[in-house]
């Protein structure tokens, strides 16, 4: 009888130790975003926003035949490498400073820096964040303007901690640029540890 005890309560301990483990890798995964939680790769996501540029043409040349040769030669957004943007449904009046960003993140998480910027109102144009600290030359990465699940944002800035070339206290600002005007966010501080 003390045999089956011990043996119970040794498959009780495995069990709940496993358990512990397995939570824990989840939750690391999650936090640092790797493996099922990692992000779309920034090209997947342009990709998928050229793809959708391209249905809403067709589908607009089928609609006014009459129309599509104008549209296909007054528009060169897809062969053109130029910024990453996004389209609006409303249009945007060009003599309107873009809006400023609103920085919801800046952080450090893991071994990652992660900055993102939000639009109130619907634009596209491009976001460049810039990461300073006293002493270093500024970090400069840019991002497309993309519609998010009810709002516009920034695509999204992560930077490898690797990337920066010291500790300590950074300040961030995302720069929304749109017919070449600029609108800047208020600096967030970020402590890279």
């Amino acid at each position: 009888m003390k045999i089956q005890k011990k043996s119970k309560k040794k498959i009780i301990i495995v069990l709940s130790v496993t358990l512990v483990i397995i939570l824990s890798s989840a939750a690391f995964a999650s936090i640092n975003h790797i493996g099922p939680f990692e992000e779309k790769n920034a090209k997947e996501e342009t990709k998928q926003n050229k793809d959708k540029i391209k249905i809403k043409k067709e589908k607009q040349q089928s609609d006014n035949p009459n129309d599509a040769d104008q549209q296909a030669s007054s528009d060169t957004s897809l062969d053109n490498p130029g910024p990453k943007t996004t389209p609006t449904e409303e249009p945007i009046n060009p003599s309107t400073p873009p809006e400023v960003p609103l920085v919801t993140r800046a952080e450090q998480s893991g071994d990652y820096i992660r900055v993102a910027g939000v639009l109130k109102s619907p634009s596209n144009g491009t976001c460049t964040l810039r990461l300073e600290k006293a002493g270093h030359s500024p970090l400069i990465k840019q991002a497309s303007v993309v519609l998010g699940p009810s709002y516009y944002t920034c695509d999204g800035f992560r930077i490898a901690k690797s990337e920066l070339p010291s500790l300590g206290s950074w300040t961030a600002s995302i720069t929304h640029t749109l017919n070449n005007q600029s609108s800047i966010s208020e600096l967030k501080t970020i402590n890279v540890q």
